[in-house]
């Protein structure tokens, strides 16, 4: 398991902490304090208040968390909202549960634009 427990912005970008101690630096220029927001997504409301930060997200750095299952051999899975996601069959298998970071494109409003994603086991 490696699940996102924190992150912290810097004037240079972002650094993701894993549950093992380990993280990841993700080089995205900010210019003021608070211009990064998580949006834990478990509910329709979460999904809406993402969708609403992300089409006005003013180059704000917004990052999503949210889990889901992989449901064929071929990679298909779902959300647990039950929204599409593709995941990497060398790395999870049919049944396995994931979380998702995605971390979006401060440069646009594209709810599609995304920078960095991370998906990890989580059992």
């Amino acid at each position: 398991m490696n699940r996102v427990t924190e992150y912290s912005g810097t004037d240079t970008g972002l650094q993701l902490y894993f549950e093992d101690g380990t993280g990841y630096y993700l080089e995205v220029p900010q210019r003021q304090e608070g211009i990064t927001k998580v949006y834990y997504i478990y509910t329709p409301e979460d999904f809406e208040h993402l969708s609403h930060a992300l089409e006005n997200r003013n180059e704000k750095i917004i990052i999503e968390v949210s889990n889901g299952t992989v449901l064929d051999s071929e990679g298909n899975g779902i959300d647990i909202l039950g929204n599409y996601r593709h995941y990497d069959m060398e790395k999870f298998s049919v049944g396995d549960k994931v979380q998702s970071v995605f971390v979006y494109n401060p440069k646009t409003n594209f709810i599609d634009d995304i920078l960095y994603r991370t998906d990890t086991l989580i059992e």
